[in-house]
């Protein structure tokens, strides 16, 4: 008969199954290879120049962990002859240090046309002594605080790598107004601009810098997500963990990580965001 205390019964009896099966298939999302994801953000004010402007947004790799640098070609393999123009990596790249080289040899032998920019994460700076020469002597750009200009025609694009704060228990109010000054040094009024920033938490101050685009990762989306948005979004208040994030004019796109702290996801997957820029309409 089915009563109440019956289905209440049955439901505590498949909780423990319920509960094997999602770590079994958590297990499984986090072993799959990393997809790219294409994706497009609208502007106002992109330079008609810059119209289908392509970023390939590589973070939080971790390689040696769970990733290595043979999961990093399977995925880029996926981009056939699709070049992106432009490839960034915004930090925790590479646990194992001798894997920093062949994975930024991979990204510039895609050949983007305007190369490869990279950034420090907080994994960087546990052994930055050893990472930051190789990425200083890899075939990415490293940008701490600085930036660079991709120029077509009479349009320019704008871009500034924001250091790490380090420290997870840091205040990070005070940090980021310092870093982002001499970051975006040297910007014109008309320039488009884009952030590079391991941690979202830089998201808040972009507005006194009038960035159009700020690109993120650190976060991983907690692992676990549900319909597009991290299943912790709830907890933090403007914390941007994972997806696509609005401030005023700003735009955000945190990513979810191409590598894991462990390989263990749940409806938030690993990715490769493949970003398209694109002029608003009307």
């Amino acid at each position: 008969m089915l009563t109440r205390r019956n289905v209440l019964r049955g439901a505590l009896a498949t909780l423990p199954l319920m509960g094997l099966g999602t770590g079994i298939a958590g297990f499984c999302e986090g072993g799959r290879t990393t997809p790219i994801r294409p994706m497009t953000f609208r502007f106002a004010n992109l330079p008609p120049a810059f119209e289908g402007f392509t970023i390939l947004h590589l973070t939080d790799l971790h390689l040696g962990t769970s990733k290595h640098v043979h999961d990093l070609e399977r995925t880029l393999d996926a981009l056939g002859t699709r070049a992106p123009d432009l490839i960034v990596f915004t930090g925790d790249i590479a646990e194992d240090v001798n894997q920093i080289a062949p994975a930024m040899r991979l990204a510039r032998d895609l050949r983007p046309k305007h190369g490869v920019l990279a950034t420090l994460g907080n994994h960087e700076y546990f052994r930055i002594g050893e990472t930051r020469p190789r990425l200083l002597a890899s075939d990415a750009d490293l940008l701490v605080n600085e930036n660079r200009i991709i120029r077509v025609g009479s349009s320019r694009l704008f871009i500034g790598g924001v250091d790490d704060p380090i420290s997870m228990r840091r205040d990070l109010r005070p940090f980021y107004p310092t870093q982002l000054r001499p970051t975006f040094a040297g910007s014109l009024p008309d320039d488009f601009r884009l952030l590079l920033s391991h941690r979202p938490e830089a998201f808040r101050h972009v507005r006194d810098y009038n960035v159009d685009l700020t690109l993120s990762g650190h976060t991983h989306g907690g692992q676990i997500g549900f319909n597009g948005k991290s299943a912790f979004e709830p907890l933090f208040d403007d914390g941007y963990l994972w997806g696509h994030y609005r401030n005023g004019s700003s735009q955000l796109y945190t990513s979810s990580g191409f590598g894991s702290w462990f390989a263990f996801r749940l409806g938030c997957g690993a990715e490769a965001p493949l970003i398209t820029l694109t002029r608003a309409v009307g």
